[in-house]
């Protein structure tokens, strides 16, 4: 495999103590030399010879989810971590040299989730069939706590007279 410091590598993994780790090293072949397989590992040392990835039937079992569809509290939010659901807003970022404010959607996910796909997907109605992914990936904090928040924006700017942008989470558990 090639990699190197350009953008799409994890930095973390170049020298300041994390190693990179392979997305899915369960034999599903992701191509060794794109970036976007690959992360830091979860802690500062890597973890040599292992993955650090937690799957989601660990997780539950871990956290004692004994069902996908159960709501014990009545909250309609199934095992919710409410603190950690999307957040929709918006911000000023400047694009190509041109200001403007865009709708944004930040959520936290387990960083080491790598049978979890996340994806944000734009629309300019709300209409089911208009979906389609376009989320532009802004930037990803790591938390102390084995998470990462990670921020998303529309593609276009939101402005008076034009289509608002609307944006989605769509989270796929791949078997």
């Amino acid at each position: 495999m090639t990699y190197g410091t350009a953008a799409g590598w994890p930095p973390e993994a170049d020298g300041t103590g994390y190693s990179l780790v392979r997305i899915r090293p369960d034999g599903t072949f992701l191509g060794d030399n794109a970036p976007a397989n690959w992360r830091r590992s979860t802690a500062s040392g890597g973890n040599p010879g292992a993955t650090d990835a937690l799957n989601y039937p660990a997780w539950k079992t871990a956290n004692a989810v004994t069902s996908d569809t159960a709501d014990p509290d009545g909250g309609s939010l199934p095992q919710a971590d409410t603190a950690r659901l999307p957040r929709l807003g918006t911000a000023s970022f400047t694009v190509l040299g041109v200001s403007g404010t865009y709708a944004t959607l930040a959520f936290t996910r387990r960083f080491a989730a790598d049978d979890a796909v996340f994806g944000v997907k734009t629309s300019s109605t709300l209409a089911p069939a208009n979906w389609s992914p376009g989320g532009v990936f802004v930037s990803a904090t790591a938390n102390s706590d084995g998470t990462e928040t990670t921020l998303w924006r529309a593609p276009n700017p939101q402005t008076a007279n034009g289509p608002e942008f609307f944006l989605r989470l769509k989270t796929q558990i791949i078997p």
